[in-house]
């Protein structure tokens, strides 16, 4: 699987850095919507350094195989450099999306954390999310209709076990925002230690 990484150029050996894995959407445009997760690594605010893995993804390609090929990426970045194994983060735009919440469903031992952007929220990752004790940040850019059902989605995981929050952009484009993990205290919540996984360290929704 092709891919690209960014590694913080100021990590002691001795840390433990959290890992976002980034899920681009279908488009031919596999630069700007896939390799640009690495934007959240280079411009993390200070203080909260974070590992990206933005791999190449074949949307036509059996999805079992694909996951296989995700696994041995992540596996590679995790013994070449200082990975907190507890805090690493799934994220997808688009069609990546509901792939993310997918993998968060199935592999909650791998994932500590999810985001979907601008894309499918499938009910059954819902409620599956719903009884776990996890970060879920749901962001969506476009009409006010679709920015309202994705705080509503948020809200009702939030109701149950696990943490949810809402990022909209109400008339926006269908990008993916990346932008707002510059928020520090939004990107601190949502790679937080499992140990403070609590309601009252995040930040609102908005």
């Amino acid at each position: 699987m092709d891919y690209r990484a960014w590694i913080p150029p100021d990590v002691e050996p001795s840390m433990r850095v959290p890992m976002l894995v980034g899920l681009h959407g279908r488009s031919r445009h596999i630069d700007r919507y896939g390799f640009h997760f690495l934007e959240i690594g280079r411009h993390a605010p200070t203080g909260t350094p974070v590992i990206v893995l933005a791999p190449r993804i074949d949307w036509d390609a059996p999805w079992i195989e694909t996951q296989r090929l995700l696994f041995l990426a992540m596996a590679r970045i995790v013994e070449q450099y200082a990975v907190d194994e507890s805090r690493v983060a799934i994220l997808g735009f688009s069609m990546g999306a509901s792939s993310a919440l997918n993998l968060a469903r199935h592999n909650p031992r791998r994932f500590s954390a999810v985001w979907a952007a601008s894309g499918l929220f499938p009910d059954v990752a819902v409620q599956a999310l719903k009884r776990r004790t996890a970060r879920v940040l749901l962001s969506w850019s476009g009409t006010e209709g679709q920015c309202r059902r994705t705080v509503e989605v948020a809200r009702e995981i939030d109701r149950g076990r696990g943490l949810a929050r809402a990022v909209v952009f109400v008339g926006g484009r269908h990008e993916p925002h990346l932008d707002m993990f510059r928020d520090e205290a939004l990107l601190r919540w949502f790679v937080g230690p499992p140990s403070e996984l609590s309601g009252a360290d995040s930040p609102g929704g908005g």
